[in-house]
């Protein structure tokens, strides 16, 4: 692994450290939804890691639609667009019959050789997918191919007993980034030689600010917020949330959020609640107040 990689893995890499001369330092981001599920922390997280690097590096987001200026088509099907596919009940029971998660298998597997093919054609000197095991797979591909070092950072902590973790750890990333000690105690039982780093997740402090306008959506206070995709199969848990409101004398539930189960989380809000207590908004990514 060369200097330059070793500065951008490191846990104390800072903006200042990389000069203009290393700028064609070439960092591959990947992710297929990427401008196409807006509601997505991953998707929208790959969107603006490319923005923030691009400060520093050449950068290239393999993405499913235009999202950025360093946009490059991942090929595939997204999961949002296979969802429409799985509505066929054929499909639907084939995929299901090996797959909680069928929506993210159809695009792991059509974007693995498309993604695998740029990478190999115009090779980066970094590899970040964001997509989890489908894009570690093919960014392991290409290292077995070119040698092309793997970032990796884990969005879903431990749930399941952190399967989806110890999943991630087979691929072996160069090195792996986590947002708690917990993980990292995890990540050493499982693979005590596993380059890792943690970074806790932040909030910018001068976006989200009590200062400012403010939307009045007519709740009772206080409001407790959830930002989560809503869908009933993944690890977001909307509905412990909502059933865990309705226990209490007081307050509101504001869910900031989308995805294909919307109306079933808003009847079962909305009959738990009731509308003074309860609701669901959608803000686009880069409009949230």
């Amino acid at each position: 692994m060369n200097s330059m990689t070793q500065q951008l893995l490191g846990s104390d890499v800072k903006p200042q450290m990389i000069t203009k001369t290393e700028r064609s330092y070439k960092v591959a981001i990947v992710h297929p939804s990427a401008g196409v599920n807006w509601s997505g922390g991953t998707e929208n997280f790959a969107i603006e890691l490319t923005h923030h690097l691009s400060s520093y590096f050449e950068v290239e987001l393999l993405a499913g639609a235009p999202c950025s200026p360093f946009y490059y088509p991942a090929g595939g099907i997204p999961r949002t667009k296979a969802r429409h596919l799985l509505r066929n009940p054929l499909v639907n029971s084939v995929f299901r019959s090996f797959s909680t998660h069928p929506d993210m298998v159809i695009e792991h597997l059509s974007s693995f050789l498309p993604c695998a093919m740029r990478l190999l054609r115009k090779p980066a000197d970094l590899i970040f997918p964001c997509n989890d095991y489908g894009g570690l797979a093919m960014a392991a591909f290409v290292r077995g191919v070119m040698g092309t070092p793997i970032l990796f950072k884990a969005h879903t902590g431990l749930t399941g007993g952190g399967q989806s973790l110890a999943r991630s750890l087979r691929f072996r990333p160069n090195h792996l980034v986590v947002f708690s000690e917990t993980m990292a105690d995890f990540v050493d039982k499982q693979r005590p030689n596993q380059p890792v780093t943690i970074i806790p997740n932040g909030v910018d402090m001068d976006r989200f600010k009590p200062e400012g306008n403010h939307i009045d959506l007519g709740l009772n206070k206080p409001i407790v917020l959830c930002v989560a995709s809503l869908n009933r199969n993944d690890h977001k848990r909307v509905e412990l949330a909502i059933r865990a409101m309705a226990k209490l004398p007081y307050g509101s539930l504001l869910i900031c959020g989308d995805g294909p189960e919307r109306a079933y989380f808003q009847a079962l809000g909305e009959e738990l609640l009731g509308a003074n207590r309860f609701a669901i908004q959608s803000f686009p990514f880069n409009q949230m107040p």
